[in-house]
């Protein structure tokens, strides 16, 4: 047996909240998502940009640096016909020359020697396989890039004004005059905890944006589900009303139908045997007289009779034998003929659906549609001609009941007018079935159809 999903086993009105509520949920988290991602990968190129950017200025600046200081080399080699005396004055002025805090210019020769360093001045002096022990592949680097004329390099060294070893972007040129590898570098630490900050930042406004994604989503969950419990409270209260109204139009029903019964047994039946048995008292009182008693005799039979036809008028009036017996046709056209002598009106009984098979409870439904109809055609249409007709069209059995009488409002016969009550019993027997009852009626026609799908072995 078909194993139903989960939804379809919650009660109604968690189907509706589920319904309502879950897609929304289910949206804001895709839109929370995309809106994430998005954000990242915004932040990330932001931080790319940010951090190309400080490095093309660091960049500048160091060459800017460098080309200066090797402009005042170059006039010392212009101006000091010492060479020695020029160089000594060379090497003081890089050491003695800084632009910030951390900002120093280095010196090694072409064969890696140090010339000039002003933050650790221990290692003038020392050669290069000295300086590859103590620093490993960082000053041969230097000495290559400076010997191919410069560039720049990213190593670490340590910064002064920290004492520890930091992230160092170094560019170096070579100084052809005296055989030197001038250089110098700059901090990039700053960068990294500028793009550290715009990161945290980004990550920030990304978290208030999903918090606020998300006080919109409870928002509007919160929303839905206080107009669903609103509309369902209007709908529960709406649907207590329907069933009081049913309930008290079921008992109506249930007392007019006991009334009638009950005047047919004391107006007809009653009064027949009431005078059945005065005859036989009769012919008990007037036994000598031959003529008199066999009056009285006839006329009681008669009564008995007409006792007994009365009694089964009513039986098959609540109940016919046929729809048990022979089905929903036979119980029609029965019920016509006796109609047409009762009502004393021209009625037509069609059978146009040989071929349906109705179960027990749906022939007893479209046979009182017909019969409530039909009685509210003797009682209030004026009508000369009544039609009752079977036909089937488009999958749907359909139940006819047309006359030429007066007509009716039937916008005003849907509301709640006591003397609707007899379409209300229709509509609500037909849509039992998962029919429909759809009424015409104007002066001179009227059309009541009862509808009922064809299907689960209603047709053969």
């Amino acid at each position: 047996m078909f194993d139903p999903p989960w939804l379809l086993r919650l009660p109604y009105g968690f189907k509706v909240i589920a319904l309502a509520v879950l897609p929304l949920l289910l949206a804001t988290a895709l839109v929370a998502v995309a809106f994430q991602r998005q954000s990242h990968e915004l932040a990330q190129a932001e931080v790319s940009a940010l951090e190309e950017l400080m490095l093309k200025e660091k960049r500048v600046e160091l060459e800017n640096q460098v080309a200066l200081i090797t402009s005042a080399l170059e006039f010392l080699v212009r101006t000091e016909p010492d060479a020695s005396a020029a160089r000594t004055k060379g090497e003081q002025l890089l050491t003695s020359t800084r632009y910030s805090v951390d900002g120093y210019f280095f010196v090694y020769d072409t064969t890696g020697t140090c010339v000039v360093h002003p933050k650790i001045p221990e290692l003038v002096g020392k050669t290069l396989p000295e300086l590859t022990r103590s620093f490993g592949s960082t000053i041969p680097e230097i000495v290559r890039i400076g010997g191919q004329g410069g560039g720049f390099l990213n190593y670490t060294w340590q910064k002064p004004s920290l004492g520890e070893d930091v992230d160092k972007l170094g560019y170096v040129r070579l100084f052809a005059p005296w055989g030197w590898i001038i250089g110098t570098g700059v901090y990039i630490d700053d960068i990294e905890r500028a793009t550290s900050a715009l990161r945290e930042r980004s990550r920030a406004s990304v978290n208030r944006m999903l918090w606020a994604m998300g006080g919109v989503a409870t928002t509007a969950v919160l929303l839905v589900f206080a107009g669903l419990l609103i509309l369902n409270l209007n709908e529960k209260r709406l649907a207590d009303r329907q069933l009081q109204d049913l309930a008290r139009r079921v008992v109506e029903r249930g007392d007019e139908e006991r009334g009638r019964v009950a005047r047919l047994l004391h107006d007809e039946l009653s009064q027949l045997l009431v005078a059945a048995r005065y005859h036989f008292e009769s012919l008990e009182n007037h036994g000598d007289s031959a003529q008199t008693g066999s009056r009285s005799l006839r006329l009681g039979l008669e009564g008995l009779s007409r006792a007994i036809r009365t009694t089964r008028e009513l039986s098959h009036d609540l109940c016919p034998p046929e729809l048990a017996d022979f089905g929903l046709s036979s119980a029609l056209a029965s019920y016509v003929e006796e109609y047409r002598d009762r009502a004393g009106l021209d009625v037509m009984f069609e059978d146009a659906s040989p071929d349906c098979k109705l179960s027990d409870e749906q022939s007893v439904h479209l046979f009182c549609i017909a019969r409530e109809a039909l009685t509210n055609v003797e009682r209030h249409a004026k009508a000369r001609y009544a039609r009752v007709a079977l036909t089937t069209r488009e999958d749907k059995l359909q139940l006819t009941i047309t006359d030429d009488g007066v007509g009716f409002d039937v916008l005003a016969d849907r509301g709640a007018r006591p003397k609707g009550i007899g379409l209300r019993n229709m509509r609500e027997r037909i849509e039992h079935l998962g029919g429909r009852l759809t009424v015409h009626s104007q002066r001179g026609q009227t059309a009541i159809t009862a509808s009922l799908p064809l299907g689960d072995g209603t047709h053969a």
